[in-house]
């Protein structure tokens, strides 16, 4: 069963207020935080990356998926 919870996301005055997943499946060693291109954009985390930035890139059933750490 999926549980979805309302966030609300901000960075450097900039929001963003949303849905997420909350029990994906997904696991890691710290937070994360996977956001659409869109939300990211709002946020100003996207297209210029904030310093310090990695990208990864990972293929999968829907196609190619692109990670920015």
């Amino acid at each position: 069963m999926t549980v979805r919870v309302r966030v609300k996301l901000s960075r450097n005055g900039f929001q963003v207020s949303t849905v997420a997943i909350a029990n994906s499946g997904y696991e890691s060693d710290s937070p994360e935080i996977v956001l659409p291109v869109k939300a990211a954009e709002r946020l100003k985390l996207y297209p210029e990356l904030p310093a310090g930035s990695r990208v990864e890139e990972y293929r999968g059933v829907g196609g190619v998926i692109v990670k920015h750490l």
